[in-house]
């Protein structure tokens, strides 16, 4: 007799919690304009001439990233299963792709046919710790909130980090000789909330150390997760047929997409010492 399936752990799924939008059902590539320039006023004289000033518009574009995977199992143990052994694959394959979409989100390497994610997209916020990485401090998680305000960016921000930095953050005090106020507090920090997840990097290299983590702050409403079509399930009974074996596989097409860049501020190389 069997019991209830103890499933798998899997790392905390949390963009769409912390606001990240999915877009589904898309067909064609996705064109999105964007102001690249804007116009500027100069102070001049009575009679001076003013100077030519014109905005300029471009365009980003998101475009689907094929992302697959497929599993094997037998006729036998489809037929002694309890419980059905085709459920759990089909769960197990649609968390992998679920899983896959938010590891790329977070730190994609833009290596084609990888999209990129926040942490390696160019133009967000910056803050350096040390030449080979260092303790966060209360000034440090500060700093990610002000590299975003400067760059004019105002809009209601979050905190992402590994479990890990949480866990340094908890035991660190946000001012030096006070006990009892600390930097990670509950589940805000400096007044934002904070969410953790493994699929944050906690490898990162700086200098000579190669266990940095990233913290990430931003306003991940302006983080879009883009699919077309929908998530596929094949099933194949023939390919593998003479060995009793049945094939499913998934496939799905995803594209990651930041409306503003510079809503997103990142330290790379927090350290846990």
């Amino acid at each position: 007799d069997l019991g209830a399936l103890i499933g798998i752990l899997r790392p905390n799924l949390v963009l769409e919690q912390m606001g990240a939008r999915v877009l589904t059902g898309l067909v064609g590539d996705i064109d999105m304009p964007n102001q690249a320039t804007k116009a500027v006023g100069t102070w001049l004289a009575e009679t001076g001439t003013a100077t030519e000033s014109n905005l300029t518009l471009a365009k980003r574009s998101l475009q689907p990233h094929r992302l697959a995977t497929f599993s094997v199992f037998s006729r036998q143990l489809l037929n002694q299963g309890t419980p059905s052994i085709e459920g759990l694959v089909r769960e197990d394959l649609a968390m992998a792709i679920r899983e896959n979409v938010e590891y790329g989100a977070i730190q994609g390497s833009g290596t084609n046919p990888v999209p990129f994610g926040i942490l390696n997209t160019t133009g967000i916020g910056n803050v350096a710790l040390g030449t080979n990485g260092a303790a966060p401090t209360f000034e440090s998680i500060i700093d990610l909130e002000t590299a975003i305000a400067n760059s004019d960016y105002n809009g209601l921000i979050s905190y992402l980090t590994t479990p890990t930095m949480r866990g340094r953050l908890k035991q660190t005090q946000k001012f030096s000789g006070t006990n009892g106020s600390p930097v990670w507090d509950g589940n805000e920090m400096n007044g934002y909330s904070g969410f953790t997840t493994t699929q944050v990097p906690s490898d990162l290299t700086k200098g000579t150390n190669s266990d940095c983590h990233a913290i990430i702050a931003g306003d991940f409403s302006q983080l879009l997760m883009a699919q077309w079509g929908g998530t596929d399930f094949v099933i194949d009974p023939y390919t593998l047929a003479d060995s009793g074996e049945i094939k499913i596989t998934v496939g799905s097409y995803w594209d990651v997409f930041l409306r503003y860049v510079k809503a997103f501020a990142a330290i790379k190389d927090a350290r846990n010492v």
